[in-house]
């Protein structure tokens, strides 16, 4: 049995919450060695597709979306139109796909394990209860699909359209965020570093309200735990390329840095040097600190 979790938007409509249920810990520790066991086995003998990204060992969000953007690059460069549509599943935790046993058999899965795994999916349907009610089956959520349209040829573009099975048009987005990366149609990440800084600046702006301290500790901590990772994650796939990008992501660290006890009278370069914030340097009027840094050991002077 779930329970509904608000995930955004509108709190009146059902698809704007998560299912989540909470399983027992010795079921979560034996999925957990079952899982070790399996996939130990399926990496040694190669049987997972390559575009397998999920769920496996140095892969990751960026090893995805590296993959997504080196395919999409490829096709638009040799002349073609690219239509990419983000699907959605309603109530997707409900229900368990069962054709897994199939692949499983296929994998060369068999046995005890085969007839364990077969035994703890069957009949296992998760369901998330409201008031009493439960929630139903499985199905597309066609309301929510979503399509980016990368296009060389602007007349296909104009003149197609992209409608779900049920005959619903999928509406083109300018922009459509995937495992946390704001995409755009344009092939660029214009959008995602926009809100990137806004982001970053809002949770530096919230830091500085909420806490007095500007000791160097307490504001480095701040820096490195919840503000650097909004600025780091997948940055090797959106990483600017154009100085005023670039100059938007460094303001949040020169803004934040300033506020530091004793660095107020420093310039940008020498407050970074003292609180040993490393990064390439580039010159400029006012202090040109080109990429922003990985936050190394904490020093100072």
């Amino acid at each position: 049995m779930g329970s509904p979790i608000y995930k955004g938007g509108d709190r009146t409509l059902p698809k704007n919450y998560r299912p989540v249920g909470l399983t027992s810990h010795i079921v979560k520790v034996m999925e957990r060695c079952v899982r070790d066991k399996l996939f130990t086995h399926l990496e040694e003998n190669n049987p997972i597709k390559e575009n397998q990204h999920s769920f496996r060992k140095v892969r990751s969000c960026l090893s995805n979306l590296l993959a997504h953007y080196d395919w999409l690059l490829r096709n638009l460069s040799e002349g073609k139109n690219v239509d990419v549509v983000f699907l959605d599943f309603a109530k997707v935790f409900d229900k368990v796909d069962h054709g897994v046993l199939h692949k499983a058999r296929d994998l060369g899965i068999s046995g005890k394990l085969g007839v364990w795994l077969h035994n703890f999916l069957t009949d296992r349907i998760q369901t998330v209860a409201v008031d009493g009610l439960k929630s139903s089956e499985t199905k597309f959520n066609e309301e929510k699909f979503e399509v980016l349209r990368y296009c060389t040829n602007q007349g296909i573009k104009d003149n197609t359209e992209l409608h779900t099975e049920r005959g619903m048009k999928i509406t083109p987005k300018a922009h459509v965020k995937c495992l946390g990366i704001h995409l755009g149609d344009d092939a660029t990440f214009q959008h995602h570093i926009t809100q990137t800084v806004k982001r970053a600046r809002g949770l530096a702006s919230w830091v500085l309200r909420t806490f007095s301290s500007r000791e160097v500790q307490v504001m480095f901590t701040f820096w490195k735990a919840p503000i650097q990772p909004i600025l780091d994650y997948c940055s090797q796939l959106w990483s600017p390329h154009k100085r005023g990008d670039t100059q938007k992501l460094e303001a949040v660290q020169r803004n934040y840095t300033k506020h530091i006890r004793g660095m107020k009278d420093l310039n940008c370069w020498d407050r970074l040097e003292a609180l040993g914030f490393y990064g390439r340097c580039q010159t400029s009027p006012q202090c040109q600190h080109a990429t922003l840094p990985s936050v190394g050991s904490h020093q100072t002077q």
